[in-house]
């Protein structure tokens, strides 16, 4: 490509150039002069560049004291940082409490019959259970009055 062929189209020495010789000079020139019209821009990046593009991570919450956890990693309703109150009747509980009727059906149907044995679910179970979030954070609110802080 960079050497004509050995032809006598192509040959140099004569006085007049082929019109095919004559054509692929006339190409290379236009070629390196183009060429050397555009400028050439070297730029460097640092390594900070690449971690432009990495996902920002959300930063890790660590559980508090007063999160229970159990197998499956499901909070407790009754947080560890708290004994059980008086222990009654699911029914009374919920009187007690005024807590909905549906609440104490729905405890009922699953056999859950003592307010003591609500440090055994979790909210996982009670999602399960078909419990709406208004009647989560109404059970929430009767256990925190309930329940007394081991501090005290």
């Amino acid at each position: 490509m960079d050497k004509p062929p050995n032809h006598r189209l192509f040959d140099t020495k004569g006085t007049a150039l082929s019109p095919v010789l004559q054509r692929r000079l006339d190409l290379a020139k236009a070629a390196s002069a183009s060429a050397s019209l555009a400028p050439v821009i070297n730029v460097t990046f640092g390594n900070e560049f690449a971690n432009l593009f990495k996902p920002i991570q959300a930063p890790q919450i660590t559980p508090t004291a007063d999160v229970a956890t159990l197998p499956g990693s499901s909070r407790s309703l009754i947080p560890v940082s708290c004994k059980l109150g008086n222990d009654m009747s699911i029914s009374a509980f919920c009187t007690r409490y005024n807590l909905d009727d549906s609440i104490a059906l729905k405890f009922d149907s699953h056999s859950l019959k003592e307010a003591r044995l609500l440090r055994y679910v979790t909210f996982t179970d009670l999602k399960d259970m078909g419990f709406k979030f208004g009647e989560i954070a109404a059970l929430c609110d009767a256990v925190e009055k309930w329940s007394v802080p081991l501090s005290a």
